[in-house]
């Protein structure tokens, strides 16, 4: 009984492992979309390799936020949370407890450099669909 426990715990895992990775599978029209936007961000601050990387796996889950519809502002403001790591320390920052990497982290961009570069460009938070309408 213990053995059929095991073998039923170890196929559930693999099912549950493959339906997550074809879940995260995009395409092509998914990451093209991202890419224009990671541009759209690189055209007002210069991106390294490694930030457009980060930002286009953002702006993938954004989108697909998006398009579920279920708490979008709040999402958005997750997005631009990650967004501001990126840029400002080139890495996405855990912040849970016990958990955190800012310690790790090299600022190389300005708190004040990304408000004015970012968050005060409406034109780009709108094509980015970042604009937050509920406060």
């Amino acid at each position: 009984m213990k053995n059929l426990i095991k073998i039923v715990f170890i196929l559930s895992l693999c099912f549950l492992g493959k339906a997550q990775a074809q879940e995260i599978q995009w395409t092509s029209e998914q990451t093209n979309k991202a890419q224009q936007e990671v541009e759209l961000v690189n055209d007002v601050v210069t991106l390294t390799a490694n930030q457009k990387v980060l930002l286009t796996n953002v702006f993938l889950e954004k989108n697909r936020m998006l398009e579920r519809g279920s708490r979008v502002e709040w999402g958005k403001k997750i997005v631009l949370s990650s967004v501001e790591d990126i840029l400002r320390y080139g890495m996405k920052i855990n912040r849970h407890p016990g958990q955190e990497n800012i310690h790790q982290a090299t600022e190389i961009m300005t708190k004040e450099l990304y408000t004015e570069k970012i968050l005060n460009n409406e034109s780009l938070l709108q094509e980015l669909n970042l604009i937050i309408t509920e406060e």
